[in-house]
């Protein structure tokens, strides 16, 4: 009896560590691509800002507010896999989301499978 409390307890836990720190490191990581994306195409439009035909006329369009990103759910399947919507937007037609499978390793998520989505 102890040992299956036992067990139940450790499951819990794990199921607890892989839903919290999953969330906290996938939200991390979504906004540090977008925050890269954003700086990317910042420089993008500076470089060719003169060298346009009329001067002035941007490639990219971003956010006046800067990137912005969002984790809407997440939930664990079995300890260290997680099921996400999250999305990322740096411009008007500029972004990536949806529901992704994602491997949380401790310090860290990788994106393992897109299952489906949107991309602009």
């Amino acid at each position: 009896m102890i040992r299956r409390r036992r067990y139940w307890l450790i499951a819990a836990l794990l199921y607890a560590v892989t839903w919290a720190g999953g969330w906290y490191f996938h939200v991390r990581e979504i906004s540090s691509e977008a925050s890269s994306r954003f700086v990317a195409a910042k420089m993008l439009n500076d470089r060719l800002f003169h060298s346009l035909p009329h001067e002035g006329e941007a490639t990219i369009r971003l956010r006046s507010g800067g990137p912005y990103s969002r984790v809407r759910w997440c939930m664990p399947l079995i300890p260290g896999f997680l099921l996400a919507e999250s999305d990322y937007v740096v411009g008007p037609i500029y972004g990536e989301g949806g529901v992704k499978l994602i491997l949380f390793y401790g310090m860290g998520t990788e994106t393992l499978f897109n299952f489906w989505g949107w991309k602009s």
